[in-house]
């Protein structure tokens, strides 16, 4: 048997199908009609959750559709050069077995402005190519891209929340019964889910960690903590204790939008249902002055302070 820790699983057991892909059914139809009709648009991918899917549903499109594609990680090669050279030559070269030409440009949200906006008329020059990029922020993705572009949000509906979670427990246990693992009881691994959830890859990341030892049993369940700090940060305001919460400030005031965005997603689970209006009137009057100010670590300890002292948590 091989030792679980021998090859990433995350990587090994990338759905390489759009069948294969946990995602939303309204998603899923959507990408699949796209393969059913053998005609795909340039896509903007976007979610500021990580581990949704984006990169991986633009390859399996790609793998699915038999594409000659070429995938550039636009936070690592974002000049100008990239799209004169290694691009360029992609799009306009021919293609030996007659495939239509993609590009996958991933983490476009990173990209240079000059970038941007040297990517821009690409989409007119090479009419014939499709482009696919992911982004985490898609108000960081100049407008003219955008408009030049379909969009599709990889936000999960409450309504199929119950689905999904479900149909990534299925998943982590074919992968445990491939690898040899065995498992105590399939409630674990819900509860492995339902902690990381909607983060597929750190979901196959952290039942790889737990499967270290062989095996998979009840033992896990006290080990299992909160994939990020914000569950950290509300049960430090929760408990009234400010010196835990500046402790953990600092963390987030360098990743404003993702801290915000987190906090926003999650922080409702942890107050009581009539103190959420007002939970979402503070982040709202947070976030508008985000961009004007000169200490971001003062700027958020202020509305943990305000949270702190206004909201009525569980």
């Amino acid at each position: 048997m091989q030792k679980p820790t021998e090859i990433l699983w995350d990587t090994k057991y990338r759905p390489q199908t759009i069948d294969a892909c946990i995602l939303p059914a309204k998603n899923k139809q959507y990408f699949k009609n796209i393969i059913a009709k053998n005609k795909i648009p340039n896509l903007l991918l976007c979610s500021s959750m990580p581990g949704t899917g984006k990169t991986t549903v633009a390859r399996a499109i790609c793998n699915e559709m038999n594409f000659d594609t070429l995938f550039v990680n636009a936070s690592e090669q974002s000049g100008v050069d990239v799209l004169r050279t290694l691009i360029r030559d992609h799009v306009s070269s021919f293609s030996l077995d007659g495939n239509e030409k993609v590009v996958i440009l991933d983490e476009f949200d990173q990209a240079s402005d000059s970038f941007q906006k040297a990517f821009r008329g690409f989409t007119e020059e090479f009419p014939s190519s499709r482009f696919i990029l992911t982004a985490n922020y898609s108000n960081k993705v100049i407008k003219p891209i955008r408009s030049r572009m379909t969009v599709v949000e990889f936000t999960v509906p409450e309504s199929d929340r119950k689905d999904l979670i479900k149909q990534s427990a299925i998943r982590c246990l074919e992968i445990l019964k491939k690898e040899g693992i065995p498992v105590s009881s399939n409630k674990i691994i819900v509860e492995l889910v339902r902690n990381s959830f909607p983060d597929n890859r750190s979901i196959i990341v952290e039942l790889q960690r737990y499967s270290t030892n062989g095996e998979i049993d009840e033992g896990i369940l006290g080990k299992l903590v909160p994939n990020d700090d914000i569950s950290e940060l509300c049960a430090a305001m929760k408990s009234n204790k400010f010196s835990e919460v500046r402790h953990l400030i600092p963390a987030f005031a360098s990743d404003y939008p993702n801290f915000i965005n987190a906090l926003f997603r999650k922080g409702e689970h942890y107050m009581e249902k009539n103190s959420i209006g007002d939970f979402i009137l503070y982040l709202g009057r947070n976030q508008e002055s985000a961009n004007d100010v000169v200490n971001m670590e003062l700027h958020i300890s202020a509305l943990v302070v305000e949270l702190m002292g206004d909201i009525r948590w569980k």
